[in-house]
């Protein structure tokens, strides 16, 4: 996702809204999201923004 603008360091983006932009459908992009929550890469609130982890390690 070189020219997007949802990074790892910006995940501020909607399940639908970032499901539209990949061209994927959103029911994926909540699968990718359950999975990164269960490897503690993210936290997220309800009817907050999901967020890196504090502890994540930087993308090489």
């Amino acid at each position: 996702m070189p020219n997007s603008p949802h990074t790892v360091a910006n995940i501020s983006a909607s399940s639908r809204e970032l499901a539209r932009t990949l061209g994927i459908s959103r029911g994926l992009v909540q699968e990718c999201y359950a999975q990164l929550r269960a490897e503690g890469y993210l936290v997220t609130r309800g009817g907050s923004a999901t967020r890196v982890a504090a502890g994540a390690a930087p993308a090489r």
